[in-house]
């Protein structure tokens, strides 16, 4: 094998370098490399993938089920016999787990392990370390945790599998039943198992959702076949309008409303009329509700308003005598009854605010007696530990005098 200066990335089936192909195999699509019980394997799976393609032209759709399972199970005894080397390379494929298939992202050669790539999902594959949901790191499995997987033998599956997706579709159309559509939306999953990007696998589980109505999932699986094709799919983009049509984009009551027809609106007007019921609490009230207060909802109105004929005939009860004065006591107390209930409203509110300073500014003060305690604590401390050294270090001081004095003298001499 020549040897190769870069590892591509390619989508969205990842492929290996052509460089690595041997001069044998790259005029054969690569089969010819493989042990002759795995080479003839993979003939017999291509035979019978080319029989699948002609009984699906001819729409023999049964029989056409029946060749590309028989290939998938010829790949797969194919699989089993394919070379596996002891070092693995970033980007070549295998298969881990219960017939998983993923990417090496990243490869330790000296470790001998790996990091993989799912390819269903596209993502790496991690694994819990901790007790938390993101305690999680990239799995590492050794070399003998997965199984190497040529490019040509993936291809292969894959286009099976894409093919009986194809078929099992265009039974479920030819019945119409519910769990045939289901059973096609089954056979695109296998596809979407091996590459979760395939844009054929996408477009025919999209299209069986929307057979069945399943509106919202249809929409999903839509829009990665569309992301997948860059929307240069007609049928993709037809069947997208389809769903949006069907989900009433565009259309409708609007948001906020309900069955009624009111939904919050009906709860806006209300507090609307809640916050001018009450003038003297303007300030804490929401100021989109104060805008939004039409002028009919305080102007009084002079034919129908029964405060204002209240206040006209006491006026002219006060002018005829007492008889008017007790009729005029009557419609201001109710008035002043709603004046005192809105009063003791916004009292009740200015009391709960009056209440939250109460207790930020005991908390305040609570802070100051705590760091004026933890001040005084530490002059404290201070003066403690300078009055038990002073006598250690006026002892010191006089020795250290007493003993100066004497040396100068015996020098003297």
């Amino acid at each position: 094998r020549r040897p190769c200066a870069a590892f591509p990335r390619a989508s969205p089936v990842p492929r290996r370098p052509a460089c690595w192909m041997s001069e044998a195999g790259a005029g054969d699509n690569g089969l010819a490399k493989l042990p002759e019980a795995a080479r003839l394997a993979a003939d017999a799976a291509t035979a019978a993938k080319n029989q699948g393609n002609e009984a699906l032209k001819s729409a023999d759709l049964p029989r056409a089920i029946e060749r590309y399972e028989e290939a998938v199970r010829l790949v797969d005894i194919a699989l089993e016999g394919a070379p596996q080397e002891r070092l693995l390379r970033n980007n070549e494929i295998v298969r881990y787990g219960d017939g998983k298939f993923a990417m090496i992202d990243t490869a330790y050669p000296q470790f001998e392990d790996y990091v993989l790539m799912d390819l269903a999902s596209r993502d790496l594959i991690k694994h819990k370390v901790g007790r938390h949901d993101f305690d999680m790191v990239s799995k590492r499995f050794l070399r003998k945790e997965m199984h190497l997987v040529p490019q040509e033998i993936f291809d292969l599956r894959l286009a099976c599998l894409q093919n009986i997706s194809l078929a099992a579709l265009k039974m479920a159309r030819g019945s119409t039943l519910r769990q045939d559509y289901e059973e096609a939306v089954k056979r695109a999953n296998d596809a979407l198992l091996m590459d979760g990007k395939s844009a054929k696998a996408l477009m025919r589980k999209g299209q069986a959702l929307v057979d069945i109505k399943e509106w919202p999932k249809a929409a999903q699986v839509l829009v990665a076949a569309a992301q997948e094709t860059k929307g240069k799919d007609p049928e993709v983009m037809r069947l997208l309008e389809v769903v949006m049509a069907a989900k009433g984009k565009g259309t409708g009551k609007g948001k906020g409303l309900g069955k009624d027809g009111k939904g919050k609106g009906a709860n806006a007007a209300g507090s609307q009329k809640k916050a001018a019921s009450c003038s003297s609490c303007q300030e804490d009230s929401d100021d989109e509700a104060l805008r939004s207060i039409k002028e009919s909802d305080w102007k009084p109105v002079e034919g129908d308003d029964p405060i204002a004929e209240a206040l006209k005939a006491a006026t002219r009860d006060d002018a005829t005598g007492v008889g008017g004065a007790s009729s005029s006591s009557s419609a201001p107390a109710g008035d002043d009854a709603a004046t005192t209930g809105a009063s003791a409203g916004c009292e009740a509110q200015r009391g709960a605010k009056a209440g939250k300073r109460s207790i930020c500014e005991k908390a305040s003060r609570r802070q100051c007696l705590l760091i004026s305690g933890f001040l005084v604590g530490a002059l404290f401390m201070a003066a403690a530990v300078v009055l038990f050294l002073m006598p250690t270090f006026l002892r010191h001081s006089r020795a250290g005098a007493e003993g100066g004095g004497g040396g100068g003298g015996e020098y003297e001499l």
